[in-house]
């Protein structure tokens, strides 16, 4: 189930914008997410984290997505590769590598552990507050 962050006021666009400015550490397994599946070049990774709904609030500016894969790259985690095209600027395509597919991994469960720990609070806080999102009651 995907809770949006849907202001009804004008001070709690702060609130949410906060939310997501948090989200930015996930860039780094998102990334790694998408290249499993295969290589991308860096302005595909900035459209996909920017549509993506982890980040919806606010959306990332793509020079900041652009140094993520660029320091991924100084870890081991990822290789680029640059092709030179006749017209336009040089593009890079990016390639996981197998310490990239370990870190994956790593985070998958560090992930799961995070998402098993927020439903146990989430199931705590509605507890308290007498309300069941689970049941489709979205109060953000």
């Amino acid at each position: 189930m995907q809770v949006e962050c849907k202001p009804r006021h004008e001070n709690e666009y702060a609130e949410c914008a906060a939310i997501s400015c948090n989200l930015s550490s996930l860039m780094p397994p998102a990334i790694l997410g998408m290249l499993a599946g295969n290589d991308l070049r860096g302005k595909d990774i900035a459209q996909g984290l920017v549509g993506s709904p982890t980040f919806c609030a606010v959306h990332p500016k793509a020079t900041g997505i652009y140094r993520v894969p660029e320091r991924m790259e100084g870890d081991g985690l990822v290789v680029s590769t640059r092709s030179a095209p006749e017209d336009g600027p040089a593009k890079r395509d990016f390639q996981l590598t197998d310490d990239g597919r370990s870190s994956l991994r790593r985070w998958t469960d560090t992930l799961t552990c995070y998402h098993d720990a927020i439903d146990e609070l989430i199931d705590v806080v509605h507890v308290a507050r007498g309300t069941d999102l689970r049941e489709g009651e979205v109060h953000v």
